[in-house]
């Protein structure tokens, strides 16, 4: 990944000579100033975890925040690349085009070849600096717009080159590859609101508790699909230890006190004792802690398990409880 248009050379780089430098990173990023530069600009040399060898590249600013802030951004884009089994030096897609070119070069007197051509020595600015690794992914991003595309195309000059280009390359395509949904990929761009057009049917997603009462009225107007979205609240399916006495209690039709609870959970060790310093190592199975609340949640199958025992009479038996003698 070079900075400037000639593919990366296959020999080795030679050291420049530094005027100052700076480390971030553990030495991942490389912030230095080059001595035999009248303008004292930073440049950048990345070491990405997982690639072989170096990303070179100019930071274009004098300021030594900006030129970090540069950097990061590009660390972080490299090492996304690199985790996603990209490559850090993919080739450039105009050095590929230009090889096609050659390649085609002797039969351009053929029609079909002389298309061909055209074709790609057009494509070779639009791509220029781009390598096959930076566009063989993209991100399609949808965004309410009261603009056309023609209307884009006006405002924004890539947006015209883009439109020019569409309609050169449709002129050389037969009607027969034109009409054909085989080679076809298409994305329609809908304006809503304000439609006038019988031929559109457009689908707007509204949020109900960001809308007035005069929006609200409206679905009673229109077949309307709703999707309310739940939040699930976090340990909504655990008991506190009264609720698990009073379950026990009730199911069994036998006493059940705090104080069995607290010798059921010590004999079957599904928690840590109040004082421990790992409050949330606990069977899962039986019991979960909530470090927020700080205190203990049980579940279900703990409930389960204290009613089976004490009605098969499997529970071996508590050690009294003490009773304080009076002062």
């Amino acid at each position: 990944m070079d900075v400037d248009d000639t593919p990366p050379s296959t020999k080795r780089r030679a050291a420049p000579k530094v005027l100052d430098s700076k480390t971030f990173k553990d030495g991942a990023i490389y912030l230095y100033r080059r001595a035999e530069y009248k303008k004292p600009t930073w440049f950048i040399r990345l070491k990405i975890p997982g690639a072989k060898g170096y990303v070179w590249q100019s930071s274009k600013t004098t300021d030594e925040y900006e030129a970090y802030k540069a950097a990061e951004d590009l660390y972080n884009q490299s090492l996304v690349r690199v985790l996603g089994g990209g490559k850090l030096h993919s080739k450039r897609i105009s050095d590929g085009l230009k090889a096609y070119v050659t390649h085609l070069e002797p039969d351009r007197e053929r029609l079909s070849i002389h298309y061909k051509i055209l074709l790609a020595e057009r494509l070779i600015p639009v791509f220029h600096g781009k390598t096959f690794d930076e566009v063989l992914s993209f991100s399609l991003q949808m965004f309410p717009s009261g603009e056309s595309f023609g209307q884009a195309a006006k405002n924004d000059k890539q947006a015209g080159e883009i439109k020019k280009f569409i309609e050169d390359y449709r002129s050389m395509l037969s009607t027969e590859v034109l009409g054909s949904g085989q080679f076809a990929f298409k994305a329609f761009l809908i304006q809503v609101g304000n439609h006038q057009s019988a031929d559109a049917l457009p689908i707007q997603f509204l949020q109900h508790d960001k809308m007035d009462d005069e929006q609200r009225e409206q679905f009673d107007k229109f077949a309307v699909a709703v999707k309310w979205k739940t939040v699930r609240v976090a340990n909504d399916n655990l008991m506190k230890p009264k609720d698990v006495i009073q379950r026990v209690a009730r199911a069994t039709k036998r006493p059940f006190s705090q104080y069995d609870h607290r010798m059921a959970w010590k004999r079957h060790k599904v928690r840590p004792d109040g004082k421990s310093s790992t409050p949330e190592i606990t069977d899962s199975k039986f019991c979960v802690y909530d470090a927020l609340g700080k205190g203990y949640g049980y579940t279900e199958a703990w409930v389960h398990l204290l009613i089976d025992e004490i009605n098969n009479a499997n529970a071996p038996a508590n050690p009294p409880q003490p009773v304080e003698s009076p002062a």
